[in-house]
């Protein structure tokens, strides 16, 4: 991971951000966390809970709301805010909340031992895995009186989006991806090249790579950015994010946001040889399937020009994944299918490019933290269509 803050010192000024010096030191400020030992705890308890059909019931519900109403009136006391309007988002989230604790024992557990000390990470627990709840890998997101704004260093869910693996890959992506607009914006800054850059942005969700990391309103404009993602629910507050980041819409940005399924996009033949960049991050991970994985692959090669790159990631089964699945109930339609490890997947990768035609031009391990041995949680490629490839 250090090596992507090193990679993104090198963009121009203009852009530059000082949230990438700002996480690295947040990082070196906490102690490493023993992510086995973590995870396994919850893991484990709701294995022991299920064998000895010791489920939640209705009495644990009733602890578990006084802890949190108890907790509401402290943090009000303490930080202020509108005490109504987060008791009205916690009568919002609780029937979510509750059928999901009733579900897992270890969803309890979790909401007893940290939700119950954060009104950002409790509203949190009830949206994942919707894409919206991934703004807190950035330090940012939502409380239950549906505030957003930066997350208080106060806040455990603060120092929660700096550890937790799930969100440390997320951040560790849109520095790859944003390494390679970088990349292709030399040119254009030395005046060599003219042409708009043409981006495709695929799985984009609420597009964190465009708002992240100080990517100025001044570069979206002159490019031509296009997106596309089959959740309807981005709409509910995609305006909202670009807005906080840009002071302009998405529409207003020129970004063309497709929501459809990919393979629905892939079917209009517009796109053919058309971009420049293909990013689709959070995407491939879905596609274990061999026949599944060429088809896809060979759907992105077509849509970029000769001397085009895909950046594209793969997750890799670790037990913060197996955690997540019992303690936040984090389950995606279709189901996430994870690398089991990181020889296997680039074999996979590497193998599948031959056939449909990439060359691979990098392949890059994804780690917990910054720390050259942390566990591994998945991988990031950079894909090249070649120009002596028959079609």
């Amino acid at each position: 991971m250090a090596k992507l803050f090193r990679m993104n010192e090198n963009r121009p000024a203009f852009y530059k951000s000082e949230m990438i010096d700002q996480y690295e030191n947040d990082f070196r400020q906490f102690p490493p966390m023993n992510h086995i030992g973590y995870s396994m705890s919850y893991i484990t308890y709701e294995l022991k809970q299920t064998a000895l059909h010791r489920r939640v019931d209705h009495v644990d519900m009733l602890l578990a709301r006084q802890k949190l109403e108890h907790y509401l009136d402290q943090y009000v006391k303490k930080y202020g805010g509108d005490r109504q309007a987060y008791q009205e988002g916690l009568e919002k989230i609780w029937p979510n909340l509750e059928q999901r604790m009733l579900k897992h024992p270890a969803v309890y557990k979790y909401v007893m031992d940290f939700a119950t000390r954060s009104p950002s990470l409790l509203n949190f627990m009830s949206w994942v895995p919707c894409s919206e709840t991934m703004e807190n890998a950035f330090g940012y997101g939502y409380n239950i009186a549906e505030e957003y704004g930066p997350l208080s260093p106060t806040d455990v869910a603060f120092y929660w989006s700096l550890r937790e693996p799930v969100l440390s890959g997320i951040r560790q992506r849109v520095c790859y991806a944003q390494g390679e607009i970088g990349r292709l914006m030399q040119p254009i800054l030395r005046g060599e090249r003219k042409e708009k850059l043409r981006i495709l942005f695929v799985g984009a969700g609420r597009a964190p790579e465009l708002r992240r990391w100080g990517y100025p309103t001044e570069f979206l404009l002159q490019q031509e950015v296009v997106a596309v993602d089959e959740d309807r629910g981005v709409w509910s507050n995609i305006d909202f994010l670009f807005q906080q980041v840009h002071g302009k819409i998405v529409k207003e940005l020129g970004i063309q946001y497709y929501n459809m399924s990919f393979s629905e996009f892939m079917r209009n033949g517009n796109w053919n040889g058309y971009f420049d960049l293909i990013i689709a991050n959070g995407f491939m991970s879905y596609y274990q399937d061999e026949m599944q994985t060429l088809h896809m692959l060979r759907g992105l090669r077509s849509l970029l020009k000769v001397g085009g790159r895909l950046v594209m990631d793969l997750q890799l089964l670790h037990v913060s994944l197996l955690r997540c699945k019992f303690a936040l109930d984090w389950n995606t339609n279709p189901p996430l299918s994870p690398d089991v490890t990181d020889k296997g997947a680039e074999k996979r990768i590497r193998e599948a490019c031959q056939k449909v035609g990439f060359d691979v031009c990098d392949a890059q391990l994804l780690r917990t933290d910054l720390r050259p041995k942390s566990p591994k949680i998945g991988m990031v490629f950079t894909l090249e269509r070649p120009g002596d490839w028959a079609d």
